[in-house]
């Protein structure tokens, strides 16, 4: 009986996740962009955010990466004392997403990261930026739409 519960428990949460409507926007940073190509949003996307000084990392199907070294800031906030000028590496990272709205449009979104000691597979740590801090990003995106307009 109980395993029958967990199994039709399941089964809700999991119809419940396979939602048809609208997927909802991230709250950090997104815009719309209409009638244009993955390839036209990718291009946009990569100039914008190498202007800036960030790189490509490579990402999945319809997700890119984007990194460059933190701020000293940054550095003083997530690293300890003794690594701000030459331990661990902290990056800041920008993991944007375009997702499919429909027939000629899509979102192109992103969240941001502080990353601990980037580039080691097993000590990388990620920590959210706070949405309070989302107004240089949404400029970033909102330059990509300008530019596919």
């Amino acid at each position: 009986m109980r395993r029958l519960l967990k199994l039709l428990g399941l089964g809700l949460f999991l119809c419940s996740a396979c939602s048809t409507s609208k997927p909802e926007p991230e709250h950090f940073a997104s815009v719309e962009i209409h009638d244009r190509s993955l390839e036209d949003i990718y291009l946009a996307t990569a100039q914008v955010f190498k202007a800036e000084g960030y790189r490509a990392v490579p990402a999945g199907p319809r997700e890119m990466r984007f990194e460059k070294e933190g701020t000293r800031g940054q550095k003083l906030a997530h690293a300890s004392l003794m690594s701000v000028n030459d331990g661990p590496s902290v990056v800041e990272r920008v993991k944007a997403v375009i997702v499919n709205l429909g027939p000629g449009s899509d979102r192109l979104q992103c969240e941001t990261f502080v990353v601990t000691d980037a580039g080691t597979a097993f000590y990388e740590d990620e920590h959210r930026v706070s949405k309070s801090k989302r107004q240089p990003y949404q400029d970033l995106l909102d330059r990509v739409a300008a530019k596919l307009k």
